[in-house]
């Protein structure tokens, strides 16, 4: 069946539209550049060859159909493939394809040309030619052009295909033959050996087509390696391949390597169970501390008294402990400073003055006697 636009139209999931065809170089392309013809517009051509006056172009060769991936590329395929160079430029990037769906790698260089040598039976040659201006995307291309003078460079397509899907009635597999390219058209530079179709460059000998059954493994490799491309030139962190990958939670981060040195630090103090043992520590420095709040309460404003039926006597003492439950116990005395300066401290230490202690007497004012003279009571200033 005919996959009208199969992968077209599903933009939520663009990773897995697009179909990645590695290319491996096997023998040398004795064709000239020239011989190819550019297919770009003239004026754009001109502005990509501006001030470059000893141009350099990479010329890929491929037979057809072949397989990549497990889908067979057809010579409709190539052709709808090169039809889009009227439009535009394909852009390729000397880094590889991007590690994550939809993101877009820098453009080092351009696919600008091409031509189909067809046999007339669907079988024939595809020709790519790119053009390598002298300075990519973020630094200059004099390697990268070295590189492909010394065969170090092979190349792979990205492309969102459209697809037939046939089953085989004698072996019952499913065969996938792409016959033309939609969207997203790339031709990515990667590592040598690393595709899965034969290809002829104009840069030597390599390789040999990889085996069906191994596909798999070289897809990961590639994106192994791209990873590794990618973090070397700085164009992805670390963070966003864990991201991409959803291991961000296994990421070793600032916050992990602090908690890692404080834990050395405990271990050589001894510690064997750091929350354990702070607890206890913890529940002691409490202990203490109501000791010592306990004691400055009953210095201050007497110590507890309960009458039989359990209620509080020391009226004054109940009416601080309420006012200083939420005190912070590191200002304490000052919140007993501020408590018995208060108008109901003073009335009630007034009112439990005792002309025999000195507890809980505070400043009051002179008592007036009957005959008008003025009788003194014992009290203290604080």
């Amino acid at each position: 069946m005919l996959e009208n636009d199969l992968f077209y139209n599903a933009d939520e999931n663009i990773e897995a539209d697009f179909r990645v065809v590695n290319l491996v170089d096997t023998t040398t392309v004795t064709i000239k550049p020239d011989v190819i013809p550019t297919l770009i517009k003239d004026s754009y051509m001109k502005d990509l060859l501006k001030n470059d006056d000893a141009p350099y172009y990479k010329i890929q060769r491929m037979e057809y159909p072949l397989m990549g991936n497990r889908i067979r590329y057809t010579e409709s395929f190539f052709e709808s493939f090169l039809n889009k160079l009227p439009e535009r430029p394909i852009p390729g990037s000397k880094s590889g394809h991007s590690i994550f769906g939809g993101d877009r790698p820098d453009t080092d260089f351009y696919l600008v040309g091409g031509k189909l040598e067809k046999n007339g039976d669907g079988t024939g040659i595809v020709y790519f030619k790119n053009y390598i201006p002298k300075e990519g995307a973020l630094s200059s291309n004099a390697r990268f052009i070295d590189e492909n003078k010394l065969n170090m460079v092979h190349f792979s397509l990205v492309t969102c295909p459209k697809l037939v899907i046939e089953n085989n009635p004698e072996t019952g597999d499913v065969m996938r033959t792409a016959v033309e390219s939609i969207r997203g058209e790339r031709n990515d530079a990667v590592e040598h050996s690393m595709g899965a179709m034969k290809q002829e460059t104009n840069a030597g000998k390599s390789g040999v087509e990889n085996p069906k059954e191994g596909e798999k493994s070289m897809e990961i490799k590639e994106m192994l390696v791209a990873i590794k491309n990618a973090l070397k030139n700085g164009s992805v962190a670390v963070e966003d391949v864990a991201k991409g990958l959803e291991i961000e939670s296994k990421m070793i981060n600032a916050e992990h390597t602090a908690a890692v040195e404080v834990a050395k630090g405990l271990t050589n103090l001894g510690v064997k169970d750091a929350v354990a043992e702070f607890t206890v520590l913890k529940n002691k420095v409490k202990a203490d501390s109501d000791v010592v709040y306990n004691a400055k309460l009953d210095t201050e404003f007497g110590v507890s008294k309960k009458a039989t039926d359990g209620t509080e006597t020391n009226v004054l003492r109940e009416c601080a402990e309420m006012a200083l439950a939420n005190a912070d116990r590191s200002k304490v005395d000052e919140a007993i400073a501020t408590f018995k300066n208060s108008a109901v401290a003073k009335t009630l230490a007034g009112q439990l003055a005792s002309t025999q202690s000195a507890i809980n007497v505070v400043e009051s004012a002179p008592a007036v006697n009957a005959v008008g003279g003025s009788a003194g009571i014992n009290s203290k200033e604080y």
